[in-house]
């Protein structure tokens, strides 16, 4: 079926050469009819005008009746040809307008096309398709989930022994954390949980949204859903107190505070802080804090003097790519402390762990303080290993092999 323009221009051409055929009709028959016009008129060229638009109009609708077909055929012809003579050229100026026009991009695509597009480019830069498509799938659902991006985020640390460490049965750290950074909030309320059993802490934290979720380790005599164990003591928006809430249930306890609907409505960036109380054991040796939200610019700061550690350590878990300068103890005037800082942005799933050695253990391994430098009695079989633990020992002849160490996969250590 032809299209309106197609039948537009047939109706057009057909009209005009029925204008002319009927326009040379009538000057044919104006200058034969005698008496009709004067005489001064027989001197014009009027029988040639008419016999020229006569035969033309006939001509026009002979000729596009029989090569009406044909002609559809030629122009359809020509088409296919420039499209495949052009096709390079126009199919690089899509590619490259969709790469660097975004608009034009975004007023195209759906966010399935989008998917798609990212999932070819990154298969054909890492040249593996399935991998590109995990890759990518994993980063997109995490930037999906995390509606809120947090900016200029700094943390402060201090590590104390608490003067009353009731309800605990064992020697225990407390642990003050502030967070300040940016945002532009998404929700109207935000929750802290603190939780002891492994499959409410995965539930939680796989929801991400609104929740931050601690994992709180069993210390005796203080379960996690003690306040003394975890508690939310400030949140502010702007400088300004948020009041909190509390509520707790057999394996957690969860904070909740009201942002602001004001804040939420403005849609504008906005200055967070809060600041919480963790109490570990300190036979425990280590302290992760997590990254939940995509974050861009990172600082933190642990603080610890006269708690009876001899010394901590700092490890990373972000890309290697993006790991700064190592980070090592330092001793200041108001303490000791290790600080890490990255300016990138960094995802969820990436953070920072504390391990640190006690003193009394590391007077232990030096055999009750005394300095002695020889080495200890060697007992069958077994050895002894700097925190009490005991690690079997095997005698291999001489001259074989070293056995190959098996391969172990350590979860990550969930937050505290």
């Amino acid at each position: 079926m032809r299209d309106p323009l197609q039948r537009l221009y047939k109706t057009k051409l057909a009209l005009l050469a029925t204008i002319f055929v009927v326009v040379g009709a009538a000057l044919l028959v104006l200058v034969k009819w005698p008496g009709l016009l004067p005489e001064w008129f027989h001197n014009l060229p009027l029988t040639d005008l008419g016999s020229a638009l006569f035969t033309t109009g006939l001509v026009a609708i002979a000729f596009a009746y029989v090569d009406g077909n044909d002609s559809e055929a030629r122009a359809e012809e020509r088409m296919r040809a420039t499209l495949r003579s052009e096709a390079p050229a126009i199919r690089e100026a899509v590619i490259r307008g969709f790469a660097v026009g975004t608009e034009d991009l975004k007023r195209v695509a759906t966010p399935e096309l989008l998917d798609q597009i990212a999932e070819n480019s990154i298969g054909l830069r890492f040249g593996d398709q399935q991998f590109a498509r995990e890759v990518y799938g994993d980063i997109r659902d995490q930037a999906i989930k995390s509606a809120e991006r947090w900016y200029d985020a700094k943390v402060q640390i201090d590590i104390g022994v608490p003067v009353d460490a009731a309800p605990a049965q064992a020697p225990v750290f407390d642990i003050v954390v502030r967070w300040e950074y940016s945002v532009v909030p998404h929700h109207r309320f935000r929750s802290f949980a603190a939780v002891s059993d492994r499959d409410r802490y995965e539930e939680l934290a796989g929801e991400s949204g609104e929740t931050s979720v601690w994992f709180h380790p069993s210390v005796p005599g203080l379960p996690a859903t003690d306040p003394a164990a975890f508690a939310l003591q400030q949140f502010t928006v702007n400088g300004e107190d948020r009041r909190i809430t509390r509520r707790e249930d057999s394996t957690s306890q969860i904070y909740s505070v009201d942002v602001g609907a004001d804040a939420l409505a403005a849609n504008e960036a906005v200055d967070v802080s809060f600041t919480y109380v963790s109490r570990l054991a300190q036979s425990g040796h280590i302290v992760r804090f997590d990254v939940d939200r995509p974050t861009r610019g990172l600082a933190v700061e642990m603080n610890y003097d006269n708690i009876g550690v001899a010394s901590m350590r700092l490890f990373d878990y972000t890309a290697n790519r993006l790991r700064p300068k190592p980070v090592g103890e330092s001793t200041t005037p108001n303490g000791r402390r290790l600080r890490f800082a990255y300016d990138g942005w960094l995802f969820p799933r990436s953070g920072l762990l504390f391990a640190w050695v006690l003193d009394a253990e590391v007077q232990t391994t030096t055999r009750g303080g005394r300095g002695d430098a020889r080495p200890p009695k060697r007992r069958s079989g077994r050895a002894r290993t700097p925190f009490g633990s005991t690690l079997k020992v095997s005698r291999r002849p001489s001259g074989s092999p070293l056995p190959r160490p098996p391969s172990r996969r350590r979860r990550p250590e969930p937050k505290t």
